[in-house]
């Protein structure tokens, strides 16, 4: 059963040391990509989530029927509360810092995901655009990748080689922004501090070039999509 919600969020975390930043994602965010996504639509996929916080996706994820392995470089296993024990979970792993081979000895098969809603900040290689490395990456790891970004990642420029690369390339096969924009509430929803308004898209990449798929999402009614598809 999908919860419903009246105010929608996203997670973002600066990737460096100390206090991560964290904004958790709201389940109908998840649920509305589900939906839109034939590969996610059947249950019992294998997805891989590096940058988990308190399990807000993975707990949607399961929900759905989805075998999940959650790693995050802050340890948050005092709040990962509500998920199944299905979770595998890697508390202090950097993301940036795995080879292929260590992934598929966590995950075990060959067609699986990554998807998170990825930290912020500075990036590498002189991209400003920490996000951007997290898509890179995980795209040398995974043959399919799901990332909630701030629909401006679209709009790359000369600072941003990566950005540029990832959203003109071949592999980019799906966008799919939210009607809504989102409402950011502060390191947990119960303390529901809000910080702001942004428009949120989710965006998929395939190593096997596909049609690219715009498809708008909206968060009422739980998370559904909108059949615009161009």
């Amino acid at each position: 059963m999908r919860p419903s919600t009246a105010r929608f969020a996203a997670k973002a975390n600066h990737y460096g040391a100390g206090d991560p930043q964290l904004h958790e994602t709201l389940p109908p965010m998840v649920w509305a990509l589900i939906d839109a996504d034939p590969w996610l639509r059947t249950p019992g996929r294998t997805i891989v989530e590096p940058a988990c916080g308190p399990g807000a996706i993975v707990r949607e994820l399961q929900r759905f029927g989805h075998r999940v392995i959650a790693s995050d470089k802050f340890n948050y296993a005092k709040r990962w509360k509500g998920l199944r024990n299905g979770a595998r979970t890697r508390w202090g792993l950097d993301f940036l810092s795995l080879r292929r081979r260590d992934v598929m000895t966590f995950v075990g098969v060959d067609d699986f995901a990554i998807l998170t809603n990825p930290p912020y900040g500075t990036g590498r290689a002189g991209d400003p655009s920490l996000a951007a490395d997290f898509v890179v990456h995980a795209l040398s790891l995974a043959p399919r990748v799901y990332m909630l970004l701030p629909s401006k990642f679209m709009h790359g420029g000369s600072k941003c080689a990566h950005r540029d690369r990832l959203v003109d390339g071949p592999e980019l096969t799906g966008v799919f922004p939210f009607r809504e924009r989102a409402t950011l509430h502060r390191d947990n929803f119960e303390r529901r501090k809000q910080s702001g308004f942004f428009d949120y898209a989710w965006f998929r990449w395939e190593r096997v070039p596909q049609p690219l798929v715009f498809r708008r999402l909206t968060m009422e009614g739980g998370g559904r999509a909108c059949i615009f598809q161009a």
